[in-house]
């Protein structure tokens, strides 16, 4: 069983929540507070404390043990914020552009393609490049290659899709 919440229990803070149910009989929870919330006395534990205790929420939980227990910070900036991706010698992949689906609360999926289209462009930069030796060894004293086609990779594939899509939903 799957439970998404949108902006609850919260009335002018952008969050939401999730609750899922896995075999054997464990519970996971997940609690989101967007960080631009105005109310400087908002404090988001208390409210995942909260949210917990629920009438809801609670009986899933009640009687139960927390067996772990951990934190992030999601970049939830979006399509319209997300950079330029490539500089020479890297590129920005994963969750830190901003490829989060802040509507789904998802972004594993995202990072891991963004990861995967890096890869190709990162290959065809350096099978185009003098910095690779032909045995294959990185020459560290060539000048740095820049992935570049990884941007365009990015805007022609479903990750671009899927964030325009959700752009406008939550302002960055």
């Amino acid at each position: 069983r799957r439970v998404h919440g949108q902006d609850g229990p919260f009335s002018k803070t952008f969050g939401g929540s999730f609750l899922y149910h896995m075999k054997p009989n464990l519970v996971l929870l997940g609690f989101v507070v967007g960080l631009d919330y105005t109310n400087p006395y908002l404090n988001p534990y208390d409210e995942f404390q909260r949210w917990k205790h629920h009438p809801a929420v609670l009986q899933h939980i009640e009687g139960g043990k927390c067996v772990s227990y951990g934190a992030r910070c999601l970049n939830e900036g979006g399509y319209n914020a997300i950079p330029k991706l490539t500089f020479p010698g890297g590129a920005l992949i994963g969750c830190g552009p901003g490829f989060l689906n802040s509507v789904k609360v998802k972004g594993s999926h995202t990072a891991m393609k963004s990861g995967m289209l890096a890869a190709e462009a990162v290959v065809a930069a350096l099978k185009d490049s003098e910095s690779v030796a032909s045995g294959g060894a990185i020459d560290l004293a060539a000048k740095s290659v820049e992935p570049a086609s990884y941007g365009e990779s990015i805007r022609n594939s479903w990750v671009w899709k899927e964030l325009k899509v959700v752009r406008n939903v939550h302002g960055s």
